[in-house]
């Protein structure tokens, strides 16, 4: 009798001490495994999940688990769409957020909520996809250094057809050599004239046409404006039931495209 209440009093024995990593916990294993799509229709990712749910009180449906797999799966897909492959990392880790909460699968009763075990891509898709980005990015770079320099072709075109205007401009490059200006002055006069004269020539002995002004619209304005009328007359093309010719200027500006990308 004594020795039990003894034993009470001091209560359970102790246990020796046993460390965390003696006995490392299984991993868990996915129970949900889907390929949503990406960004990219055509480069999905590979999801791995471990789903889990509780259902309400009074709640009867033939089978839980598979209702709570059809919500999980629809809120992966839709953070997934949002990504490219090459963000994985970061799809996992918005996942982890998004799928911790638990949430009713509609109006089944079922509670449903799941962990992000990993998110992967095939190897090969990243590479093709990180390869067509750096292409995107170069062609960007030749189109803003393409367009700064016809902006400054057109500034300075302007500027050769206003005489006043260009030595006004190259007086404040050169705010010292005043004595020079009337010399410039009489440069920019001859430049016009000479210019001037060679468009008149050509006009006398070709014919003024919408093809010249076309052109000379070309060559002087800005890129804005040759947008805003190549966009303008798209619009007409389409809108009088031409459409060969909107295919015919859309042919122009693929094959301008790729002549300037071959150079």
């Amino acid at each position: 009798m004594f020795r039990w209440w003894q034993r009470s009093m001091d209560g359970p024995p102790e246990r020796p001490a046993v460390p965390f990593d003696a006995v490392p916990a299984p991993a868990p294993s996915p129970n949900l495994v889907i390929r949503p799509a990406s960004r990219d229709d055509h480069f999905p990712f590979e999801v791995h999940l471990v789903v889990r749910y509780w259902t309400g009180e009074g709640v009867s449906v033939p089978d839980p688990f598979l209702i709570a797999q059809t919500g999980i799966d629809r809120r992966v897909r839709r953070i997934a769409r949002q990504y490219p492959i090459t963000e994985a990392k970061r799809v996992r880790r918005e996942l982890e957020v998004a799928l911790n909460g638990e949430d009713e699968v509609e109006s089944t009763g079922v509670v449903a909520w799941a962990g992000c075990l990993g998110v992967y891509a095939a190897t090969q898709h990243i590479e093709v996809i990180r390869r067509y980005e750096e292409l995107r990015r170069s062609e960007t770079l030749r189109v803003w250094e393409r367009e700064t320099e016809e902006a400054e072709i057109a500034y300075l075109s302007r500027m050769i057809d206003d005489p006043t205007k260009a030595t006004a401009w190259w007086f404040r490059q050169n705010p010292d050599a005043v004595r020079q200006l009337p010399e410039i002055a009489r440069t920019f006069q001859e430049l016009r004239a000479d210019l001037t004269g060679h468009r008149q020539e050509v006009r006398e002995s070709n014919g003024d046409s919408w093809d010249e002004i076309f052109a000379e619209f070309e060559r002087r304005a800005n890129p804005s404006a040759r947008y805003l009328l190549e966009h303008q007359l798209h619009r007409i093309f389409t809108e009088h039931k031409l459409g060969d010719l909107a295919d015919r200027a859309r042919l122009i500006d693929g094959n301008a495209a790729r002549d300037e990308r071959s150079q």
